[in-house]
């Protein structure tokens, strides 16, 4: 019963003083607010909210208190949060700033030239995806058309140097990898199967997976990652 009075006002040297008593909680909210509706109504003057009577405060009452401030503001009122307790403090803070940023002014919506610009820009960063990729082919068929014609620059050690770092040497840890996702995919299958009935399917997935899906994409990600930075 000690939170049974919620909102009090008081008048007090021409300033009505709202004495905030007991829990500011999600639970009491209904209440608080209704009493507040019927008692500020004959409010006027300066309107000092005094905080130092509440035992219990959430963001639901912080933002009551916020609306009620903002709300007296626009009618001219001057409006003063007096004797927070310490604890409550930085919520109190924290829904000030975030009232504050209400009034943000939302960015202007893109015109039409906007959009031209953004396809602009996107066609011209496409081009020179473009211009590069082609750029690589011609430097590519420029080497081949030059082994063609003076087989002699063709240095096959290091070619099957290349082959043995990037690809043979690769074989091991691509096996071991996939391997190890594909037991992880047929344990976590079964134990997620066998609630249905289905677990005999298991195998069906697991080799689905690995060799149409998972397995080729492990393989590029381990190329790219193991041997390109090798």
């Amino acid at each position: 019963m000690a939170d049974a009075v919620q909102v009090s006002f008081d008048e007090e040297n021409g300033a009505t003083i709202l004495r905030a008593q007991g829990s500011w909680t999600a639970t009491q909210i209904a209440i608080i607010a209704a009493e507040i509706d019927r008692q500020s109504s004959a409010a006027t003057g300066a309107l000092v909210i005094d905080a130092a009577g509440m035992t219990a405060l959430d963001t639901f009452g912080a933002w009551l208190l916020r609306d009620l401030q903002r709300e007296r503001e626009a009618l001219g009122q001057t409006v003063r949060v007096t004797n927070v307790p310490e604890r409550f403090a930085d919520l109190f803070t924290a829904i000030d700033r975030a009232g504050r940023g209400d009034a943000a002014v939302t960015p202007p919506r893109p015109t039409v030239l906007d959009h031209i610009a953004n396809l602009g820009q996107s066609v011209t960063a496409l081009g020179r995806d473009l211009h590069g990729l082609l750029e690589m082919l011609g430097q590519i068929g420029v080497a081949f058309i030059g082994v063609i014609r003076n087989p002699s620059t063709f240095r096959l050690t290091s070619t099957v140097h290349q082959i043995d770092r990037v690809a043979w040497q690769a074989v091991p840890i691509i096996l071991l990898i996939t391997f190890l996702i594909g037991c992880i995919i047929a344990q976590q299958g079964f134990f997620h199967f066998r609630k249905f009935g289905a677990d005999q399917y298991v195998v069906d997935m697991t080799g689905i997976l690995i060799v149409r899906e998972i397995g080729v994409l492990l393989v590029a990600i381990m190329v790219a990652g193991r041997s390109g930075s090798s």
